[in-house]
Parts: structure tokens; sequence; C-alpha cells
């Protein structure tokens, strides 16, 4: 039996299968990989799978293997993932934010705070003074002038502008156009 080559083609026993793969019984005729997410020892008779919290970007040989998940997201765990057909790491949804690891589902991503807006899951900004928002708020566009106060609000845009100058048309480029509203 060879280490390499195509495995489906020669015969292997669990203890030449190469990590990642298994071998159902030995004299098998092929070795079996892993998904994603999940792992196999060399000598591996089947594949254990990274739990909740937990994910993997390639193969893998043990548990220990398995990357915690980042902050902004949550990992549902390689069993989950292959029974529901999601993705083993996903981004914690718009208007929540989180700097915690190991989320295990959606519901585990805490909504933006009022008075906050977060334009993705790792990042929180506080509502300018005197503007309030509601939970879950994704952009400062979401504040409120709170009664009582004035409240102004200018957005950066990049534009050209062309003008029409005694019959010449001039054109302007600015990097920096304000315009309040």
């Amino acid at each position: 039996t060879r280490l390499q080559g195509d495995w489906s083609s020669d015969v292997c026993s669990s203890d030449l299968c190469p990590a990642w793969s298994f071998s159902v019984s030995d004299g098998s005729l092929s070795c079996t990989n892993c998904s994603l997410g999940e792992y196999a020892a060399v000598k591996s008779s089947s594949c254990g799978a990274c739990g909740p919290g937990y994910y993997s970007t390639g193969p893998i040989s043990s548990v220990g293997e398995c990357l915690i998940c980042p902050a902004g997201s949550y990992c549902v765990g390689a069993v989950a993932a292959k029974l529901n057909g999601v993705d083993l790491i996903s981004s914690c949804p718009l208007g929540t934010y989180s700097t915690r690891l190991q989320l295990s589902s959606a519901g585990q991503c805490p909504a933006c705070e009022p008075n906050f807006f977060c334009p993705s899951p790792t990042t929180r900004s506080a509502c300018p003074t005197g503007t309030t928002s509601n939970a879950s708020s994704v952009s400062q566009l979401q504040c409120q002038c709170i009664k009582g106060y004035s409240c102004s609000y200018s957005k950066v845009i990049n534009a050209v502008i062309n003008l029409l100058i005694d019959r010449k048309s001039t054109r302007l480029n600015s990097s920096h156009l304000v315009i309040s509203y």
C-alpha cells in the first residue's frame, strides 16, 4: 500500500490513511476525507467535529486544532453546519455588537445598545451629544435630535462639480464637500 497517490484506487487500512481522512475498515478500497470543521487523526475510523463556538479553515487532525470563533461572529459547529446547510463561521447580524469570542448562534450576538450605532458587528460608536437612537441602530443617521436640543449633521463626500462661467465650462475637483442638513 502506498502513502501517496490516488487513495480511491489503493487498498487502505485505517493506519495508512492520512490525517483528516479515515478508512471505514481495514482492507477498504478508499480513504474518506472529513469535511471542513471535522478532524481525523491517523488510524481513525471516523471523523470528529469542531463543536459550537469553534471552526476550522482547512484539514485538521485533532480537536485541539479547532479555532475559537472570533469577535463579531458566531460558529454553529460542524455537525449543525452540515445538518442545516449553513456556514461554519458567520458574521453577527447587522445592528448587533460583540467583542466576545466563541459565540455559537446569532441569538448570542447582542443588539447595539440605545444611544449608540453599530455599523459592523465589531464597531460601536456613541451618538453625538444631544441625540439618541433606538437599539440595533447601524448608522449615525439613525441618531435623532432630542427634544429641546438643536442638532445639525454633516456628511463628507467626494464630488466633481462642473460650473458654467462666461460660456466656458470649468471643472472643479474637490477632495471634500461638506453638506449640512
